[in-house]
This record gives structure tokens, sequence and C-alpha cells, in this order.
């Protein structure tokens, strides 16, 4: 998930602004991870890049939502179908396989 993306939908498409996109952008960015395994500890890593939300968090499946809610309207005009499941979210044709070559190349040119 790009932050910078997820932090301009939620302003532009959700109306967030001031303070609270401020904590939003607090929130997704900075975040750093360490392994702990019985008597051993890691060090902390600082993540460095813009992608993904804190593993079992509480706002992470919300704004996953927010985030992904208009796909299923952008894949529409492509004729691709489209399943969302928790924070897993697929694209798909149906083809014979025959055809399968043709049908991803046609589709590729379109993109």
């Amino acid at each position: 998930m790009d932050h910078d993306l997820l932090l301009l939908r939620l302003e532009r498409q959700y109306g967030i602004r001031g303070v609270v996109l401020r904590w939003f952008q607090s929130y997704v960015s900075g975040r750093s991870f360490q392994v702990n395994d019985v008597n051993r500890t890691s060090s902390i890593v600082y993540t460095v890049c813009s992608v993904g939300l804190p593993q079992e968090s509480v706002l992470g499946p919300h704004l996953f939502i927010l985030y992904t809610a208009d796909l299923a309207e952008a894949v529409q005009q492509y004729q691709v179908n489209f399943h969302a499941y928790a924070d897993d979210n697929q694209l798909y044709l149906h083809c014979r396989r025959d055809d399968m070559m043709s049908v991803v190349s046609t589709y590729l040119n379109a993109v």
C-alpha cells in the first residue's frame, strides 16, 4: 500500500484534513519493527519504504478497505473479474487455454 496515495485518497475522496490527516500520516510513516524469539530479541529495524501497514493493527483493515474501495469499479471498464477477501484482492480473466496468450496480450496493450 502506497502511503502517499492512501493519504491523498483520505483527503480527496473522504474529506479527511488537518490534524486528523496528519495523525494518519504519523501512523503510517516512521514505522519500525523488532523480532522476539524466546530469549533473543533482534535489533530494531526502521522501515525505509512507504508501503504496508502494521500487522494485526486495528486500523489496518479499515485503511485497506478505504485504499481499495474504487478498485472494483476501475477493473469493470476492462471486463476483468475481481474478488476481494480480507487483505487480498485478485484480478482474473476466464479464457480457454489456447487463447491465453492472446488474451493476456490484449489486456497488457489496453493498460
